[in-house]
C-alpha cells in the first residue's frame, strides 16, 4: 500500500464507479460507505480487485502468486508456476528475475539493496497500517497483517472467503 500512496496517477476520486462490485457483493456496501483516508480508499480498491477472484470456487482456476514469495524466492515460485503450466523454466530466468523493471522507482528497496519487504513500515505510519488492516479485514482478506508475509496457509484455504 506504501507504494500506491507513492503515485500520483492511481489516486481515488471516489468509489462510485464500482457499481458492478457492489451488485455482486452488496455486503460491502456499508465497509465502503464509511471510508475516509487517502489509504483506506486504495486499501478497498485492492481488495475489490482481488476480492471476486479470490472468492471463486475451488480449485481456481489461476495460479496464486504473491508479490512477498516473488521477492523471497523469486526462482523457486517461478519453478513451481511453469512445473503446474507444464512448461520448461528458461535458463535466462534468474538474469531477470534478480534485475529490477524499468517501472521500479529509485527509493525502492529493489534499488537501494534494501529488503524491499520492509519498506511501508518506514512509509506508514501506525494509524495508517491500522486503518488498512481494518478495510483489508472488513473485505474479508484478513491473511494480511503486520506480519512482513502473509499467512500463505489462510491465502491458500480461501474457501471462507464469500462466507461470511
Amino acid at each position: 500500500m506504501a507504494s500506491l500512496l507513492r503515485q500520483v496517477w492511481v489516486r481515488p476520486v471516489s468509489l462510485a464507479q464500482v457499481p458492478s462490485f457492489t451488485a455482486a457483493y452488496p455486503q460491502f456496501d456499508a465497509v465502503l460507505e464509511y471510508l475516509v483516508t487517502e489509504e483506506e480508499f486504495l486499501t478497498a480498491a485492492w481488495c475489490m480487485q482481488y476480492y471476486a477472484p479470490l472468492a471463486l470456487p475451488q480449485p481456481h482456476p489461476f495460479q496464486l502468486v504473491t508479490y512477498e514469495r516473488l521477492v523471497c524466492d523469486g526462482i523457486q515460485e517461478l519453478v513451481r508456476l511453469f512445473q503446474n503450466w507444464g512448461i520448461e523454466l528458461p535458463e535466462s530466468t534468474s538474469v531477470w528475475v534478480e534485475a529490477p523493471s524499468m517501472t521500479t522507482k529509485r527509493h525502492s528497496g529493489l534499488r537501494r539493496i534494501a529488503d524491499p519487504l520492509k519498506g511501508w513500515r518506514k512509509a506508514l505510519t501506525d494509524d495508517q497500517v491500522r486503518s488498512i488492516l481494518r478495510v483489508v479485514e472488513a473485505f474479508e482478506l484478513d491473511f494480511y497483517s503486520e506480519d512482513l508475509e502473509p499467512d500463505y496457509q489462510r491465502l491458500h484455504d480461501l474457501s471462507s472467503v464469500g462466507a461470511g
